[in-house]
């Protein structure tokens, strides 16, 4: 398994499937397909979105820059990818 599939395992066990920014929900997951630039090569991924189709993240609560963990679920939340990136290396 993954280490992004293990993230979002631990958060689901942890009941932590909310956006950290907006409260919302995961309505659903989807397995999706993602395009290289090099069409041979396709990835595969399971994602998690909000009933509006919005796209949701892992996010750490303390940023691996500033020393904080991959792994640890305390350290780790589901955010809608633009209040992620909006976010940035902050805590």
């Amino acid at each position: 398994v993954s280490k992004r599939k293990k993230q979002w395992l631990s958060m689901l066990n942890a009941g932590k499937l909310t956006c950290a920014a907006t409260d919302k929900p995961v309505a659903y997951l989807s397995y999706d397909v993602t395009n290289h630039k090099d069409v041979t090569k396709r990835s595969y991924h399971f994602n998690f979105y909000t009933e509006n189709d919005e796209l949701l993240t892992v996010d750490h609560v303390y940023p691996k820059s500033l020393g904080g963990s991959e792994m640890d679920v305390d350290n780790l939340q589901p955010m809608i990818g633009k209040y992620n990136w909006e976010k940035g290396s902050t805590i």
